[in-house]
């Protein structure tokens, strides 16, 4: 079972974290970071700027505003140069060049 972490805790982690969970058995959701009280079925863990980096952890950006996510993830990959964000990709999705397009990394699709 794969272990999440998501970064951002608007609506964008809750319907992600729906998803995933619909894929019994597949991943563990440990819960989130967000600097603002979301209310949402995740686990808070605390602020951004609180994350420590693990080895072996799924970390998805889940913040939908381009500008904002684009700075996080800047000052994310700074703190820490060996972080991952991971790509998901719902399993309904019917995507023509798979391979091409998952050599990006941090993508949400959900479902068609």
């Amino acid at each position: 079972m794969k272990k999440v972490i998501f970064i951002g805790g608007k609506g964008l982690s809750t319907q992600v974290a729906t998803w995933m969970l619909l894929e019994k058995n597949k991943y563990k959701i440990i819960g989130l970071y967000d600097d603002y009280k979301s209310s949402t079925m995740l686990k808070n863990l605390g602020k951004i700027r609180d994350l420590k980096y693990k080895k072996n952890i799924i970390y998805i950006l889940a913040i939908g505003d381009p500008f904002l996510r684009k700075r996080i993830y800047l000052n994310l990959k700074k703190k820490f140069p060996k972080i991952i964000f991971s790509n998901y990709v719902h399993p309904s999705d019917l995507i023509y060049n798979k391979k091409k397009l998952l050599n990006n990394k941090g993508l949400i699709i959900g479902p068609n």
